[in-house]
């Protein structure tokens, strides 16, 4: 075979290796996360699911787990996605709460930057506003002091209410001692007997019920 003919066929195998080979992957496209996914995923993440990630899990369970939260979150929203793209979601999303709710304890500080809260706000306050221990110190901790504060704010409501039930016990015994002694004084007038008689009788009577009120206030105090 002559030069000019190898050349020809080694050219033509170059272009039949160029045709059949497949062409350059097109770079993936950007998955749009709706509103309704995003609660799909914080839903079966942290509600349906949830109980499969708990505890103390080997790789090999945790990557089960994803997995058939992937074919769940793909029958429900009808999508094709990938398990990477969940986790990294599921991820990004337990983040920002802790950053928002980060700024949001420094705001006094910081009154020119509001803050900007995302369409879903409210579904990362449900879903994941009363979990703790997710992987993220500075959420913890956020969660932790979050929930510090509220029992502290129950507890003072509890004992303000105490002492209002208090006070209020406290007039209405000095309102019953007062009547008491007016409805004492009222017998002492209408009794048809001589005043010199019964004066005495009803006096000490006055003084041993007034004794037993005082005394139920002292105790009252007390408490």
């Amino acid at each position: 075979m002559s030069s000019d003919a190898e050349f020809d066929e080694a050219n033509a195998l170059s272009t039949a290796e160029k045709t059949a080979a497949p062409s350059t992957p097109t770079k993936r496209k950007r998955f749009v996360w709706s509103e309704g996914m995003i609660e799909c995923l914080l839903s079966l993440r942290l509600g349906a699911m949830a109980s499969s990630f708990n505890g103390s899990r080997s790789v090999a369970q945790l990557s089960a787990a994803w997995e058939r939260l992937r074919l769940k979150f793909a029958l429900v929203q009808a999508v094709q996605i990938e398990t990477a793209q969940l986790k990294n979601k599921y991820q990004a999303l337990k983040k920002e709460f802790s950053t928002i709710k980060l700024a949001e304890s420094d705001t006094g500080n910081k009154t020119n930057e509001p803050i900007v809260y995302p369409a879903y706000w409210d579904l990362l306050v449900q879903y994941i506003g009363d979990k703790s221990g997710l992987g993220s110190v500075n959420f913890g901790q956020s969660v932790h002091s979050d929930s510090s504060k509220r029992k502290a704010e129950v507890d003072a409501e509890i004992e303000r209410q105490r002492e209002q039930r208090r006070k209020k016990e406290k007039v209405d015994i000095g309102q019953g001692l007062v009547l008491l002694g007016e409805n004492l004084a009222k017998a002492l007038v209408q009794r048809q007997v001589p005043q010199p008689v019964l004066a005495p009788t009803l006096l000490a009577e006055l003084a041993s019920k007034q004794d037993a009120m005082l005394q139920l206030i002292e105790s009252n105090q007390q408490q």
